[in-house]
């Protein structure tokens, strides 16, 4: 089965009351999720390409650049009892958050779409 990464609306709500769009893979678990090694392939995975763990409006997550020079690309994985939820978005001082469709940043995000199918593929053979 091909790996597919998907665009839904996350109900998180910026500074200005507004909901911001999230790329977003929720992946399934058929049993006990293994949150640490979860973790290692994710992190292999985002680290290995430059992202960096960061607070991001008080959210965990890896990001590379700052919004303001440099469009900033961010990832978050959280984990559900029978799920693991994998996000990705873009963000600059200007537009705020966008998830990873569109083509403002499109070769950033078709790397950043390219990392979350790496990252579902891999999570999905251990789950």
């Amino acid at each position: 089965m091909r790996n597919t990464v998907r665009t839904v609306v996350k109900s998180w709500v910026n500074k200005k009351g507004l909901e911001m769009p999230r790329t977003t893979v929720t992946i399934c678990a058929h049993g006990q999720i293994d949150t640490p090694r979860v973790l290692e392939i994710w992190k292999s995975i985002i680290e290995g390409a430059g992202f960096q763990q960061k607070l991001i409006k008080g959210e965990p997550c890896w990001s590379k650049g700052d919004g303001v020079l440099m469009l900033q690309r961010n990832f978050t994985i959280a984990f559900g009892e029978r799920e693991i939820v994998l996000e990705g978005w873009m963000g600059d001082a200007l537009l705020g958050e966008s998830d990873l469709t569109g083509v403002n940043g499109w070769m950033q995000k078709k790397k950043m779409k390219g990392l979350l199918s790496q990252a579902e593929g891999a999570i999905r053979s251990i789950v």
